[in-house]
């Protein structure tokens, strides 16, 4: 049910990044909407698909993008902080619709350390060192993001203890990419490119501009892809995400493991 610029929260009609022209209507509930329009085509009756639907794996990922169009469109980050609360209660609740429906086994992911992708150091780009830390990424933002994924474990937590006959997975996106981020060459990726996107402005720091964006005019993509960490600067890349399904089918990264 994954949507183009999916978000938890609802901010139809709004535009997250010039150049695109991205609308926003993929929230949680659209979302979720969607995937009851289409259970009946798929499984029929209510009690069919609630078997169903325990038979199947789904997966979490929301609220990058719910801090990206305010962070992008010039909330500050004490301004977006504000807003963590309300990102994961929306992200919980999303869980407990679909436990209802009857979902048993449900991966929610806790969002990267974006701070240190080539979207957010190109636009957020600082004359003053410290807004940086050793590695290169933005040391505030990826703070943000930190508020929020231990407000999300902690509320996955309560969910888990409240419906038992489910398996709640935490996916732990977040660790993996700033470890990947912290020692590259361990993960395959190159030291040099890190923290640059591959498909994009291939002169603009980090690889990335707004205005020359991945298939823009002006764009073009790295000789190899897979010594990335992003594709396009807001995305991550497949060798990234091949490392990231194997770390969360392992349990390295996801716990429970999703394969018990």
């Amino acid at each position: 049910m994954a949507m183009i610029g999916g978000t938890a929260r609802d901010y139809s009609g709004s535009s997250m990044f010039t150049g695109y022209g991205v609308h926003l209507d993929g929230s949680m509930d659209s979302q979720m909407e969607a995937l009851r329009r289409l259970l009946p085509s798929i499984c029929g009756t209510r009690q069919s698909c609630k078997e169903y639907l325990a038979k199947s794996l789904f997966v979490f990922q929301l609220g990058e993008n719910d801090y990206n169009i305010q962070l992008v469109n010039g909330s500050t980050v004490h301004e977006a902080r504000k807003s963590i609360p309300s990102i994961v209660n929306t992200i919980t609740s999303g869980v407990e619709k679909l436990i209802a429906l009857g979902a048993v086994d449900i991966v929610v992911s806790n969002v990267a350390p974006m701070g240190c992708y080539p979207l957010y150091l190109n636009f957020f780009e600082s004359s003053d060192k410290d807004d940086y830390n050793e590695y290169g990424c933005l040391r505030n933002h990826n703070a943000l993001f930190d508020r929020h994924n231990s407000f999300l474990k902690n509320g996955l937590k309560k969910l888990q203890k409240k419906h038992q006959h489910t398996r709640i997975m935490h996916a732990d996106l977040a660790s993996h990419v700033y470890q990947m981020v912290q020692d590259p060459k361990r993960f395959g990726f190159g030291i040099e490119t890190i923290l640059m996107g591959c498909c994009g402005k291939a002169n603009a720091p980090n690889g990335f501009d707004l205005l020359a964006m991945c298939g823009m005019d002006g764009s073009s993509i790295c000789r190899d892809p897979g010594s990335h960490l992003t594709w396009d600067g807001m995305h991550l890349s497949d060798a990234a995400n091949k490392l990231i399904t194997e770390g969360w089918l392992s349990g390295m990264y996801c716990n429970p493991s999703i394969l018990q």
